[in-house]
């Protein structure tokens, strides 16, 4: 007999329960050529992040996350003094992030721009391509200016219930090793 036969048992459960948040920040670089009046200067650079949870990603062949199957993912970033998040995106299978062999590769997110210089038809669209991630963007709906994103960096840290159910599989061990 294993002289602790729940052991094996509450650490299954207690890792069963782990889920990993990973995260990735990004810059946005506009173009040479800005929209005149919008307050903009060529080649300024903002920022954000995005995050999701990792074990939603499979480590071999493509994964798309989209908030219906990732209700924790979350995107921040910051264009032209205006503050965007996933909501901003109004299309319920949208924003998307891809992946590739459990490695991030891109993501598509289109909202109408909220920017003061913008009118209802203006535009932020991040979308990543066979040539890399753009950023489009038009404050009129007409004129259409760019720009580039870049991947900074990623990150992955044990989501919070999971350090909880760890916690818990210790305390049943050291209650059992007191006895």
């Amino acid at each position: 007999m294993k002289p602790f036969p729940f052991l094996t048992s509450a650490c299954l459960i207690a890792c069963a329960g782990v889920s990993t948040a990973a995260s990735v920040s990004f810059s946005i670089q506009l173009g040479h050529i800005v929209p005149t009046g919008s307050g903009l200067v060529p080649r300024q650079t903002f920022y954000g992040s995005l995050g999701y949870d990792e074990s939603l990603v499979a480590m071999v062949g493509d994964t798309t996350l989209t908030p219906i199957n990732d209700p924790s993912m979350t995107i921040l970033f910051n264009f032209g003094g205006t503050g965007f998040d996933q909501e901003n995106d109004t299309d319920p299978d949208f924003p998307q992030l891809y992946f590739t062999d459990g490695s991030f590769t891109g993501m598509n997110f289109w909202a109408q721009n909220h920017h003061p210089a913008s009118t209802d038809d203006g535009y932020v669209q991040i979308e990543t391509t066979s040539i890399g991630t753009l950023v489009s963007y038009s404050f009129d709906g007409f004129g259409e200016y760019g720009g580039s994103v870049e991947w900074a960096s990623a990150g992955t840290v044990p989501e919070p219930a999971g350090y909880y159910l760890f916690g818990i599989a210790g305390c049943l061990l050291l209650k059992r090793r007191s006895r």
